[in-house]
């Protein structure tokens, strides 16, 4: 994979996005630790209602799709948002242009 943007010593800010403490499994009912994300406001981001959206149109009580969610249709729930400020500025592109971050949670490599 290839990087859009390398810059780990300048500050941006970030959604950092707390999920519950428990996914919802329709199949298994499993339970993940509490997780956070922390996102561009402008990169996308997959829930099972509203399709591929920009953080920034996340609300508390929304739901990420988690690793394999096509498949296993596991999802996380938003606890709170809060903006930040953090230091280094990534943009990974991956083969597929997603990838899974922090306990699981399926992010994009675009942004809108």
């Amino acid at each position: 994979y290839a990087f859009g943007h390398y810059q780990p010593e300048k500050y941006a800010s970030y959604l950092k996005i707390i999920t519950s403490s428990n996914t919802i499994n329709a199949t298994t009912a499993t339970n993940s630790p509490s997780s956070y994300l922390e996102i561009s406001p402008d990169h996308l981001v997959f829930t099972p209602d509203r399709g591929t959206i920009p953080a920034r149109l996340l609300s508390v009580g929304d739901y990420l799709r988690l690793k394999n969610a096509q498949e296993s249709k596991e999802t996380i729930q938003i606890q709170n948002i809060i903006t930040i400020q953090s230091k280094g500025i990534y943009a990974p592109f991956t083969p597929s242009g997603k990838f899974v971050v922090n306990n699981g949670i399926l992010v994009s490599s675009f942004v809108s």
